[in-house]
């Protein structure tokens, strides 16, 4: 089950980083967790629990650089719902509302699929850090099967043309026809 919330567009298909059940690790206000089929389930009593990505698994996936990553899927299910992500990058290690999706889940014990585009967010710049995901807001169960950053195809990475070092701005779309590209001038 997909439930896309920002915009109804062609999903990026490449997959440029993926962490899943046990690459994820309590982040905060969690009381336990346990790893069932591939999926990480947080139980918790306070308010405002949240899973991140274990700080191995991410030096081993190495840089990520994420003007790569134009959408995150991310696979989850809570009755209580928070439905926030935070990221930091290198450069911007604290965690803030300015580096963050909000994104609308749907309370269930089903896991969903959800879609953030990532260009909603100017911060969203630089090498990947961290995340913080808040899928619930109080007391419950949740869980997190995967987070995927996706990327374009080669085929379908948008074109920057520069003319005497300046990024040329064309009136009309560029047409490609036969391997080249053609502009209004």
């Amino acid at each position: 089950k997909r439930l896309d919330n920002e915009k109804n567009e062609e999903i990026p298909t490449r997959v440029v980083a993926s962490f899943s059940g046990e690459d994820f690790a309590i982040n905060m206000n969690t009381d336990s967790i346990e790893y069932v089929d591939g999926v990480a389930v947080g139980v918790t009593t306070k308010s405002d629990p949240a899973f991140g990505i274990k700080k191995e698994v991410l030096e081993a996936k190495g840089d990520i650089n994420l003007e790569d990553v134009v959408a995150l899927r991310i696979t989850a299910s809570g009755t209580n719902v928070g439905d926030r992500i935070y990221f930091t990058t290198k450069a911007a290690t604290g965690v803030s509302e300015s580096k963050s999706f909000a994104f609308n889940m749907k309370p269930s014990d089903e896991l969903a699929e959800y879609i953030i585009y990532t260009g909603t967010n100017a911060n969203w710049t630089g090498i990947f850090n961290s995340f913080r995901l808040d899928i619930i807001k109080g007391p419950g169960t949740f869980k997190l099967k995967s987070i995927d950053f996706l990327g374009y195809e080669e085929d379908k990475l948008p074109y920057t043309l520069t003319v005497n070092t300046t990024k040329y701005k064309p009136y009309f779309a560029p047409v490609m026809r036969n391997g080249e590209i053609y502009v209004a001038a």
